[in-house]
Formats: C-alpha cells, structure tokens, sequence
C-alpha cells in the first residue's frame, strides 16, 4: 500500500513562496496577517499555531487574534471589518470551528473580509470567480488536492469522486476540477450507496472527518486516494482512510499527517501572492 511522498511538491512551493517573499520585502514593508481564532478549542488552537509559526519561518507577520467563545455576532463582524480595513494587514483567516454561541457561521463570516485579504479564498466573491474560471483566491485545501494531481499527473478528463460538499473544500474542489477539464462527482451524508461511485473511480478525496471509514470496499485496485481528513483518536492524528485494510493493495494515498494538511497550511500563505500583488496594482 505505497504512500504517496508529495514532500518534494511542498519543498518546491515553499521555496518558490520563500524566494516570492524575500524580494518583495526588499522593496517594501514585510507582510502582515491576521489568524482569527473564536473561542479556546485545543486542537484548533494547535492548527492555528502551526501555522503561525510556518509564516514566521517564511518571514510572514503573524497576529494570532483570539475571541472568547461568547463573542457576539456584531462584535465579530465589527473585529473582521476592521482587520480586513487595516492597510498594514495584508491577508486575514478565520479558523471555521466557530462556536455556536457566536450566532454567525463561518460562510457568513467570511463575507466580512475584503476579498483579495481573503487568504482562504472562502467568500462569496472569491468562490462566485473560481465558479466562473476567473482569477480569484482559491481555497486552500481545495488548491491542495489540485497541486496534489498535478503533481501525480493525474490524466485530465479522470473521474474523480469527492466525498464532502463544504465551502472549503466539496464545492470549491468540484468547481476548480470542472476548470481543468476533470470529471468531478460529489458525494455527502445524504448520498445513496457511495460505494458504487467510489469503487468506479480512479481517484477518491475524502473529507470526512471519521477516521478510517473509508476501507478496501470503497476502492478499485490501483485507486489513488487524497485524503483530507483530520481526525484526533487517542492522542493521535489519523485520516478517514482505513490503512489495515488496504494493506498489500496497490492502492495509494496521501498520509495522514504529512499530507494534504500539511500543505494546505502553506498554500494559506502562498495565496498571500495575490492580495500583495493586488494590493501593488
């Protein structure tokens, strides 16, 4: 069951972002973002820390703003507004486990970034170009699994099944494959026997969000699987793919950690290129 190395495909992109980053910062006043995080959930805490430390590695200024989980509609509409207003801020991100308690949900929150400070590329504006072919800001995870087949060389035209219909990654993924000439089905909860679309499929992108549910069943030999699941069993980070079950297949798959997530979390701040550029126009 080969794992799938995409550390030289993060290692060039890094490096590409970093060379990007050093010579605008001659010239001008090193970046800046804001990380947004409402409420103290430990394991979005984490994430978001990360990658704090991976912009200031990349020589990125990063704010972690952090809101108590009571915060109020209005007040965080009015805390995103000015972030997004402020000239020395130069991309903003939400974390989207926004408690409940908030009264706004992550799609409505995001309408409240200036869409070229919108490093996720999960508003309304940015979603409306991608869905069109047009230059926007994509969102990271799905600009993820993109760079992923590009780098497997995946053939255009290949069926690909998504399994998750989020902003973040089911939709956005689905309408940037329909760009490329890919044939993209999605799947979610309410789907009827995903089996039978799945196990027709060359390549699979789960999002889940259940450790190993996706096992030997679902998949046809030779099955490239991108998973993008990020579950927390028993102190460990594991992905929905079952790996026992695949064992001595000739299916592969992005690991789990060290995969999709570990590049999405530099394609955040590789997305910062265009709101710079923007911004210089």
């Amino acid at each position: 069951m080969p794992s799938i190395d995409i550390t030289p495909l993060y290692n060039s992109m890094r490096g590409d972002l970093r060379d990007f980053l050093s010579k605008y910062s001659l010239e001008n006043t090193p970046p800046k973002v804001a990380l947004v995080i409402v409420g103290d959930d430990p394991a979005s805490l984490a994430y978001l820390n990360s990658k704090r430390r991976l912009a200031e590695k990349l020589g990125i200024e990063a704010d972690v703003v952090q809101l108590p989980s009571d915060t109020g509609r209005e007040s965080l509409i009015k805390k995103i507004e000015e972030l997004s207003s402020d000239k020395n801020i130069h991309g903003v991100m939400v974390e989207n486990t926004i408690p409940a308690e908030a009264g706004i949900t992550y799609p409505e929150i995001v309408d409240h970034i200036t869409p070229w400070k919108d490093l996720d590329g999960s508003n309304t504006v940015n979603m409306g170009r991608t869905a069109k072919g047009l230059s926007s800001i994509e969102p990271a995870t799905a600009r993820s699994v993109m760079e992923t087949m590009k780098f497997l060389e995946i053939p255009t035209g290949s069926k690909i099944c998504i399994i998750n219909r989020s902003i973040t990654v089911g939709r956005p993924l689905a309408m940037m494959l329909l760009n490329k000439s890919f044939t993209p089905v999605v799947c979610h909860s309410r789907s009827i026997d995903i089996k039978s679309i799945t196990v027709r499929s060359p390549v699979v992108v789960t999002a889940i969000g259940k450790a190993g549910i996706i096992d030997r069943s679902y998949l046809s030999d030779g099955a490239v699987v991108i998973d993008v699941g990020i579950n927390s069993v028993g102190g460990e980070i594991k992905g929905d793919l079952d790996l026992q079950s695949i064992s001595g297949t000739s299916i592969r798959y992005t690991p789990v950690p060290g995969g999709i997530g570990k590049l999405t979390s530099l394609l955040i701040f590789d997305n910062l290129r265009l709101s710079l550029k923007r911004k210089h126009m």
